[in-house]
């Protein structure tokens, strides 16, 4: 059983479940580092992708309960939605192919005896393009060169 609480339920982790993820992934092409990961893993790759998206700043209203706000009508609310789902996927298929916790490492030293700089061109995006792609329209204009 995984942690995961879909929205809309109150205190959501994830906006798109299990089945939603196998569901994306069912019709894409070169998934393989997502289909090699157990059940458990999948999840928390889920998981830690709705927090990397969430350090973006969307131009979204939400309300107090952290639902969208009824500004919106249910065919925005619908699109907004599918988009963030697609985004959180593929951020959880790019969080397993590269382990992107170390980004923005520059240099390693073990207590003076070995120490090297890593090139800047071997770190892998932050972020998956792909999902920044979906989520263009729903980010802050500027938000997201400061990811890049």
């Amino acid at each position: 059983m995984s942690d995961l609480i879909a929205y809309p339920d109150a205190g959501y982790n994830t906006w798109i479940d299990e089945d939603g993820a196998e569901a994306h992934f069912a019709d894409r092409l070169h998934t393989d580092d997502w289909l090699a990961a157990d059940a458990a893993t999948q999840a928390a790759a889920l998981l830690m992708a709705f927090r990397s998206l969430n350090e973006l700043e969307f131009n979204l209203w939400w309300k107090l309960d952290k639902t969208l706000a009824d500004r919106y009508t249910a065919i925005q609310k619908a699109e907004i939605l599918a988009a963030l789902k697609q985004a959180q996927a593929e951020e959880a298929l790019h969080l397993l192919r590269y382990d992107t916790e170390g980004v923005g490492l520059q240099a390693v030293s073990l207590g003076g005896m070995l120490s090297f700089k890593l090139d800047p061109g071997q770190n892998p995006p932050r972020h998956s393009q792909r999902a920044l792609d979906i989520l263009r329209p729903l980010i802050k204009r500027g938000a997201v060169g400061r990811f890049r």
